[in-house]
């Protein structure tokens, strides 16, 4: 099953919410998906607290990785100027300890608070501002 996606902008909040939609299993190359996430962050008057509702997909360590390298170095939409912080929502251990191992110099030392919830990283988010 390919994966497919939302990016929304919540209005007159500086929140950006990605959500996977369904997937089987997170592909390694996710080109339209990056584009579509700064082509969002471009648009933004200021910073936004970027949330990745990841579900609960399914990944091997080697996507995981690969997507992840992807993400932080062609992508970019995690370093992106215009995102504030980067909110994580995944119940999946695997994508939990991703997360973490975004803050090595590897990865580009980028942080990351990781939820159960979209409610609860909503509510962090909103406390934040």
């Amino acid at each position: 099953m390919p994966l497919t996606y939302a990016v929304e902008k919540l209005q007159d909040e500086p929140i950006v919410i990605v959500k996977l939609l369904e997937a089987d299993e997170l592909q390694p190359s996710m080109p339209t998906t990056g584009a579509d996430v700064v082509a969002v962050l471009d648009t933004v008057s200021e910073p936004v607290f970027l949330i990745l509702d990841l579900g609960d997909i399914k990944i091997s360590l080697d996507h995981l990785i690969s997507s992840t390298h992807r993400t932080v170095g062609i992508d970019k939409f995690l370093t992106h100027p215009n995102v504030r912080e980067i909110l994580d929502v995944t119940t999946n251990p695997m994508l939990k300890l991703a997360a973490k191992g975004l803050a090595s110099k590897a990865f580009g030392n980028i942080k990351a608070q990781i939820f159960d919830t979209v409610e609860d990283a909503l509510a962090y988010a909103r406390e934040q501002q």
